[in-house]
Formats: structure tokens, C-alpha cells, sequence
């Protein structure tokens, strides 16, 4: 069990490094016909809180303010199944992201000054705290409005500001690949194959299948998320090649005895 709660832990983690530098090409390739639209749209369907806290000041910036209304009530309930410091952490910077929408629709020195200080302590309690995810729009705000000066270093530019993992750039090409992330293994196995995957580019898929060299079903396991780790019991299976199927993916695996 605790071995399971680490690999889940890693594929988290993971998901997290691969989400991260999924944005960052979009984001620096959104001159590129669909691009920037297409890592928006995967970060709108993913039901994750980190992918709501990176699309939330994307969809600000771009002004779409209804959408990210949307997402931030979709963090409101994100949040609620987090531990209470984390809920407590999203909880507020998704209360941020909505002065943020207040401040750009009124677009005001007089409604900035008001906004700031009628939530001045929660601006304050994040401004503060290096590790908030919304310390450093906190700090943007506080010194726009002329109560507090922060070193220029610490602000995070905007696209960047609410990501909590940084990817090396020279880690990003042109040709990096927007389909699926699948692992699978081990192979050959022996009673057991785990699947590592994240998926962003799929139509949806709700299971996992595996068929013989004959083309016939032997196997199927449903799924419910978009990303995940999942253990598959191969162990009434005969010894033999297969291929698993997991919606466009495919893949040949090896069961020994």
C-alpha cells in the first residue's frame, strides 16, 4: 500500500512536469494556428486544481472573463477535497483571481484603491508568503495601489505567475509532442502490468483492453480519469504476446509464466 500511494504520488508529480511544459509551448507558440487554444481547452476539461489555477489568469489575460468565473467555481470545488491547508491556499487564490476580473473590468486608480483595500489582509497574508501560489499577483496589486514596494526580481511574469514547477526552456522545442504520455510495464510480465498515463490529446477513453494475436478481447478494465496509474491483473492470461489498447494507443505486451 504505501509503494502505491508513492507511485500515485509520482504520477502526480509527474502530471505536473508534463502540464507544465505542455503550457510553456503553448504559450511561447501561440502565434501558431490552434496551439494556445488547444493547451486552454485541455486545461478547461482537466478536472485538477492545478490545471484550473494555470487557466484561470490565462483566460483573465486573454479577457474572458465569463470562462474564468467558471473555472474558478470549478477550483471552489477542486479545493473542498484537498487537506485544509491546500483547500485553504486554492480557496484563496481563486478569491484572488476574482478581484483580479474585478480590477481589469473596472480598470480604475479609484476601484483598484478600493478593491485593495477592502481585502487588504487577504492580500497581505499572501503578498507575504513566498510560497503562496498568488504571492506574487498579491504583491502586484499592493504595489499598484501604493501600500507596500516589493523587489522587481520576485514578480513572475504573467503567463508564468501561478505555476508551481518550473521546466529547463531548452527542454521545449518546436517539436515537442502534444499526444498522449503512456507507460506500460513491466513486459514481459508475470501476473501484474501497470499503466502510467496522461492523457491530452484522446478523444475520451473509459477503459483499458487487451486482446490476443487473434484480435479477441481477453481483458478489459474501465478507467475513470484522465490521468492516473493503473494495475492490471494479467495473471489468468496465457503465456503469450497481446495488445493493449488504450483508445488510440496501442501497445504489445509479453506475459511469461
Amino acid at each position: 500500500m504505501v509503494l502505491l500511494k508513492e507511485e500515485i504520488g509520482n504520477i502526480e508529480f509527474n502530471k505536473n512536469l508534463y502540464i507544465n511544459e505542455y503550457v510553456s509551448h503553448g504559450l511561447n507558440n501561440d502565434s501558431i494556428p490552434n496551439v494556445k487554444d488547444s493547451v486552454v481547452n485541455f486545461l478547461m476539461n482537466d478536472d485538477y486544481f492545478e490545471s484550473k489555477c494555470m487557466v484561470i489568469p490565462i483566460l483573465i489575460s486573454d479577457a474572458r472573463y465569463v470562462d474564468a468565473q467558471t473555472q474558478i467555481n470549478e477550483l471552489d470545488y477542486l479545493a473542498s477535497n484537498q487537506k485544509p491547508d491546500l483547500q485553504a491556499e486554492l480557496s484563496e487564490f481563486a478569491d484572488l483571481q476574482e478581484l483580479v476580473i474585478k480590477i481589469d473590468t473596472t480598470r480604475s486608480t479609484e476601484s483598484l484603491l478600493n478593491i485593495v483595500g477592502n481585502n487588504l489582509t487577504l492580500l497581505e497574508s499572501m503578498a507575504y508568503n513566498p510560497s503562496h501560489r498568488g504571492s506574487s499577483v498579491a504583491q502586484i496589486l499592493l504595489s499598484e495601489a501604493g501600500i507596500a514596494e516589493f523587489e522587481p526580481e520576485i514578480f513572475l511574469p504573467m503567463d508564468d505567475r501561478s505555476m508551481r514547477f518550473s521546466i529547463a526552456q531548452e527542454g521545449i522545442t518546436d517539436n515537442f509532442d502534444l499526444n498522449d504520455m503512456i507507460e506500460v510495464y513491466p513486459t514481459p510480465a508475470n501476473s501484474e502490468i501497470w499503466i502510467e498515463y496522461l492523457l491530452i490529446d484522446s478523444k475520451p477513453v473509459s477503459k483499458i483492453d487487451i486482446y490476443d494475436v487473434e484480435g479477441r478481447l481477453v481483458l478489459t478494465q474501465s478507467i475513470r480519469n484522465g490521468y492516473g496509474l493503473e494495475r492490471l491483473d494479467v495473471s489468468q492470461l496465457s503465456e503469450g504476446n497481446y495488445v493493449l489498447k488504450m483508445g488510440d494507443f496501442s501497445k504489445q505486451i509479453s506475459v511469461m509464466k
